[in-house]
């Protein structure tokens, strides 16, 4: 009985790492909004100019009892994707 509950949260602690990051790596520019909602779900923040939109996601994660959070965005320019990866404080001025 012990190792079923071993591995069954094994298991559920797998399966809940396929976080945003993880996720990124599926990402291709020219891919449309329709799609990076399948591989990334919704975001949590949309903001637009003209013909460009940024979809921010947010990953927050613990280190210890320390809580993370690591943005990530989705640059859509006429509804293709033309690129994305993580928001750092050298490129966090591109999507405020």
């Amino acid at each position: 009985m012990k190792k079923i509950a071993f591995f069954l949260l094994s298991f559920l602690f797998i399966v809940s790492c396929a976080s945003i990051p993880t996720k990124m790596n599926n990402l291709n520019v020219g891919m449309t909004k329709s799609q990076v909602f399948r591989i990334l779900g919704k975001p949590d923040t949309v903001s637009a100019r003209e013909n460009v939109e940024i979809l921010k996601y947010h990953h927050s994660y613990w280190v210890w009892w320390i809580r993370r959070t690591k943005r990530y965005f989705v640059k859509l320019t006429d509804g293709a994707v033309n690129a994305y990866g993580q928001i750092t404080r050298q490129n966090a001025g591109e999507f405020d």
